[in-house]
């Protein structure tokens, strides 16, 4: 089960941070049959950001393929990455970062006339602050910004395939933020923490399907259907976790945690309640034995409405317990 501070995910994270500015290599360009890349970074003490990082890609991809395998459609995709980060004399920094990427796939059956496109451009901008209370106290801030466009096209014709076309644009956009406290107690490290987000998902949804008779009566579809849907709609989160890990024993660590999350908006309100309970046991010093037992929820955010299955509306959370 995932610790508490993590929330509104049934199963797994992906926790990632931006590398730091490597000194024995600040600058670099690289080119493979993937992608191409640049990437500038410097240190300097006297900026107001002392750590400052550029790097770029391009995918080439598209080149080998349209060469090799010009069947399976032709890639096009590319990023930005931006960082500043400020640090101080008492371990507390300031970091500003920005993320924009791109991506676009393309795809045309001449014998079929079967034709689909999907892109998609996704903006992230965030600022985070961590500061020193005391030498057992940090405070952690962050506020950010995303972005998620996405569009696809495409329509097919022929055999007992449908006939039919399909236009799907969505813009979403997130506003999200967390306050964060660690402490660290004689045989006690504390976890706890606020959490927000606001969103707004646009949708305009077309799509016209028609079975072949064949088709109609092998697997009892109706001859045809078409949806259209053009809305937005709004939600929002907040939540609130506590965490404690304890040395019960020498090597034995004991970590409890609750989470509460509350969600809004178009569609159904709630409110969910989860527990965590971890036990770690160092058995030996190769040796290292874990078991654990929570429930973790997820709500849907508002750009995850399945429209293509003729939803207008948000359902109540998923849960689950591991």
């Amino acid at each position: 089960p995932l610790p508490a501070r993590y929330g509104n995910r049934l199963a797994s994270i992906v926790d990632l941070d931006s590398t730091s500015v490597d000194a024995s290599a600040p600058r670099s360009v690289s080119l493979s049959n993937f992608n191409a890349g640049l990437r500038w970074g410097q240190t300097n003490s006297a900026s107001a950001f002392g750590e400052q990082l550029f790097a770029a890609r391009i995918g080439t991809l598209g080149a080998w393929i349209e060469d090799y395998s010009p069947d399976v459609g032709r890639p096009q995709y590319g990023d930005v990455f931006l960082k500043l980060r400020r640090s101080y004399s008492n371990d507390s920094e300031l970091l500003l970062a920005a993320l924009g990427a791109r991506s676009k796939l393309s795809y045309f059956d001449p014998d079929t006339t079967e034709r689909a496109q999907l892109a998609s451009r996704t903006t992230y901008a965030w600022l985070r602050a961590r500061t020193v209370l005391s030498e057992n106290t940090r405070i952690e801030a962050m506020l950010g910004f995303s972005a998620i466009d996405s569009e696809r096209e495409g329509s097919l014709a022929g055999g007992l395939a449908p006939i039919g076309e399909l236009t799907d644009r969505r813009r979403s956009r997130f506003v999200d933020g967390n306050l964060r406290l660690l402490q660290s107690l004689p045989q006690h490290s504390i976890d706890a923490g606020l959490a927000f987000a606001i969103g707004r998902g646009r949708y305009g949804y077309e799509s016209t399907v028609e079975y072949d008779p064949t088709a109609t009566t092998l697997f009892a579809v109706t001859p045809q259907r078409s949806r259209r849907a053009l809305f937005e709609l709004r939600r929002w989160t907040a939540a609130a976790h506590l965490a404690d890990r304890w040395e019960v024993a020498p090597r034995w660590y004991l970590e409890s945690g609750l989470r509460a999350d509350v969600h809004g908006g178009a569609g159904r309100d709630g409110a969910q309640l989860n527990p965590h309970l971890a036990l770690r046991w160092d058995a030996a010093p190769s040796v290292t034995l874990r078991g654990s037992w929570g429930r973790a929820s997820q709500a849907p955010e508002a750009h995850e409405l399945r429209v293509e299955d003729g939803e207008r509306q948000f359902g109540n959370a998923q849960r689950v317990q591991q």
